[in-house]
């Protein structure tokens, strides 16, 4: 029915459990009707395995639309289809910058390193590609396991763009490569850095001692700009945490002390 009744998401929901190959197509279809999208897509979440093909088709197809493909991604990084592995990376050509960006993050999720040499040349088109594109990149080439992109990584830390900065620094987290830790030290202790909170996690996920003393640092500055009344004390509650995730004993002292912030 083209009328607006709730007799069609009623009708899409029981397609859903019928689980039925037939319904496949129209249901597919169905995902750009925004009025009973989402029932579409939790219909088609039922389907587990059986989805894959088609929409990996729609992905390939040249004549599907942005919102289309967009849909399909995501309907694919719920099931965790890493077989749309290749027409991901085919999509990172798309002319769209939403669909680059979005495969780009998929493609991180996936960890597909198949990837990583179509991600690095996002990355190399600097100013000619999106600042959105180029954080994801980023961020991907971060969750694939490979240290060899660390210069990469560090290299984009001091990036124009803010994002493109605060996707940096997780992906060296994700990588875990004490020969970062220096490199965020630095901007941990620059009063410019705006991704502060964003390092002292990266730290504590590194794990590498050499921190402790920024952090103490940290902590203190934050007592004292809590006993002020001025900015900054809010870093001092990340720090403890890292201190805590680092196994600094010294942390114990802070937290049995009266000091509420």
């Amino acid at each position: 029915r083209k009328m607006s009744l709730p007799y069609r998401s009623d009708a899409v929901q029981i397609l859903g459990q019928l689980k039925d190959e037939r319904v496949l197509l129209i249901l597919i279809e169905s995902l750009l009707d925004e009025e009973i999208y989402l029932d579409v897509r939790n219909a088609l979440l039922n389907f587990g395995t059986l989805l894959t093909g088609p929409l990996v088709y729609v992905l390939e197809s040249k004549a599907a639309t942005p919102d289309f493909i967009e849909k399909s991604i995501r309907i694919l990084l719920d099931l965790e289809a890493k077989e749309s592995i290749p027409a991901l990376i085919k999509l990172l050509k798309h002319k769209s910058a939403d669909i680059r960006e979005l495969s780009t993050r998929a493609l991180g999720k996936f960890k597909a390193k198949k990837a990583m040499r179509a991600l690095k040349a996002l990355i190399a088109k600097k100013e000619k590609e999106s600042d959105d594109v180029i954080a994801e990149a980023l961020l991907a080439l971060g969750c694939m396991g490979d240290k060899k992109v660390v210069p990469i990584l560090v290299e984009h830390l001091d990036h124009l763009s803010s994002k493109v900065r605060g996707y940096s620094i997780p992906a060296l987290g994700e990588l875990a490569d004490v020969s970062s830790v220096e490199t965020l030290i630095k901007r941990l202790e620059d009063p410019l850095q705006d991704n502060q909170p964003l390092i002292i996690q990266t730290l504590a996920k590194i794990g590498d001692k050499k921190a402790v003393p920024s952090l103490l640092t940290i902590v203190e500055e934050a007592r004292v700009n809590t006993l002020a009344g001025t900015k900054g004390s809010f870093l001092g509650s990340y720090a403890v945490q890292a201190l805590a995730t680092l196994g600094e004993v010294k942390v114990i002292r802070l937290l049995l002390t009266e000091w509420e912030e």
